[in-house]
């Protein structure tokens, strides 16, 4: 592998590193900021087990992506992070419904559309279609027109977010593979262009008379070594 491949490899790494933490990051701030009002208007709420067990998960987690080197081992278990996480956000709005804690599924169904495409898309809409479902289910409040709504609102709209999340990534995707052809081609002709100047140099310096090239402004552009001698040896002329 060469330099600048390995130099690139390195970066994509830490990019990703930090794409990790970051996305791990914003659920953790959101769900602080839903635990902070719910100490304040719900004290209660807080102390519920399933509640709190949630709320550490999420933050344990937190912790994990600041240290573990995800660009460093394989790609796939970063997903384990926000699919733990759905699971995590469901046991927090187990704990207090009052709270809207479900809307925080957006985060890691967002995460997983961004970075694992349509195969993360499906399995973080199925994945928390099929708790929320579960639960409804689950619980003793029978399913009527009244309460429907909530249950079918938020999968359609997590169903929404990851495909325009999808299609957003994959343009950008797109634009960046672009970009980075680009680069490369501009990378191949910057090394011919100095391959073509090195030859030239070659040539001008094997002669054994002066050569000097000036430019538009009257500016030396190229001085052969038989001039560069001839200088040291003569000095500059007056004229």
């Amino acid at each position: 592998m060469s330099a600048g491949n390995g130099d690139r490899e390195t970066e994509r790494r830490s990019r990703f590193d930090r794409a990790v933490f970051q996305s791990q990051l914003l659920l953790a701030a959101a769900l602080l900021l839903l635990v902070c009002a719910a100490y304040i208007f719900q004290p209660s709420a807080v102390l519920d087990v399933r509640f709190f067990g949630g709320v550490a998960v999420v933050f344990v987690l937190t912790g994990a992506a600041a240290l573990v080197p995800w660009g460093r081992i394989p790609r796939g278990w970063a997903a384990v992070l926000p699919i733990v996480d759905i699971f995590a956000i469901m046991l927090v709005r187990e704990g207090n419904q009052q709270l809207g804690t479900g809307l925080l599924l957006v985060f890691p169904v967002i995460w997983l559309s961004s970075y694992f495409g349509l195969a993360g898309a499906v399995t973080s809409v199925l994945t928390s279609s099929l708790l929320i479902w579960e639960r409804a289910a689950a619980s003793d409040t029978p399913v009527t027109v009244a309460n429907l709504g909530p249950i079918l609102v938020l999968p359609v709209t997590l169903a929404f977010i990851a495909t325009t999340t999808l299609a957003t990534s994959s343009r950008t995707a797109a634009q960046r593979g672009l970009l980075r052809q680009q680069a490369d081609l501009l990378e191949v002709a910057l090394r011919r262009a100095r391959r073509q100047e090195q030859t030239l140099d070659e040539v001008l310096n094997a002669v054994t008379f002066g050569v000097v090239a000036f430019g538009r402004d009257g500016k030396q552009t190229i001085v052969n070594r038989a001039h560069r001698n001839y200088l040291t040896e003569f000095g500059l002329p007056e004229t």
